[in-house]
């Protein structure tokens, strides 16, 4: 993930105190974020600090999805939610199509949420990563997991992911389905247990993350990066604009003049 940081500081003496003001942009082209943090320190004390966001929601927004990276990301973007989900059965039909699959699961998870809240957006996502027809899910064990990364080593697989906008009062429901191409090297065996080994494999689709250690198994993408680690940011963002549950902030507090 490219990233930008530009860090600077302020230094005031207060009597026997030095009061340091700093700031810090960082900006995820990635990712589709900006977070801008001003941090205020008393003797290198953190009195307190202030995150600015790039996006905040304009109604109420919930969540339907336990994934970890899912709410990392929502939670960049600047938005307030809750999250909720219901046990849905996510188990590929006979013969369905990847695509088909990623937005059905989508769409059946935001469904079962929107009973609770209907007054709220729902928002939901399935991801999996394919190789040819073969869908990889999450592995159910070590032994499953290695196998799975062997049987992805030094291939182009495609990692496929559903999302659906929801609302059960105004009677919205907008799906959407993005794939991004990736490329294993080619592992040894004893590569592919090292990674298992660290625990990090076991609740991803195709046994590997890439925004952590599985970075180190990927060759190559073409595509959305934020696909890859779970949730399309750039199509959902579209989506959530289209039907006024998000907008951007700040736009309009300065001049480029």
């Amino acid at each position: 993930m490219q990233k930008t940081l530009r860090p600077f500081a302020f230094y005031f003496r207060v009597g026997g105190a030095v009061l340091q003001v700093s700031y810090l942009c960082e900006s995820s082209y990635n990712s589709l974020y900006l977070r801008t943090k001003i941090c205020y320190k008393c003797n290198n004390a953190v009195l307190f600090s202030i995150m600015f966001t790039m996006y905040h929601n304009c109604q109420s927004i919930v969540l339907a999805s336990s994934s970890q990276r899912r709410r990392q990301y929502l939670q960049d973007m600047g938005l307030v939610f809750t999250v909720h989900t219901v046990p849905v059965d996510e188990h590929p039909g006979v013969d369905e199509e990847p695509e088909s699959f990623v937005i059905r699961m989508a769409r059946e998870k935001a469904a079962a949420v929107r009973k609770l809240f209907p007054e709220s957006w729902i928002i939901s996502g399935d991801t999996v990563v394919c190789l040819g027809q073969r869908i990889f899910g999450k592995p159910l064990n070590a032994v499953d997991a290695v196998q799975q990364l062997m049987a992805l080593s030094g291939q182009e697989h495609v990692v496929r992911s559903g999302f659906c906008v929801a609302h059960g009062g105004k009677g919205v429901e907008a799906v959407g389905a993005v794939a991004t191409k990736v490329r294993f090297a080619r592992l040894s065996e004893v590569t592919a247990r090292a990674y298992v080994a660290t625990g990090e494999c076991f609740d991803k689709a195709g046994a590997y993350a890439i925004q952590g250690k599985g970075a180190c198994l990927v060759e190559s993408i073409v595509g959305s990066y934020s696909n890859v680690v779970g949730m399309p940011l750039y199509e959902l963002l579209q989506v959530l604009q289209e039907h006024g549950v998000v907008e951007p902030v700040g736009a309009s507090s300065f001049s480029l003049k």
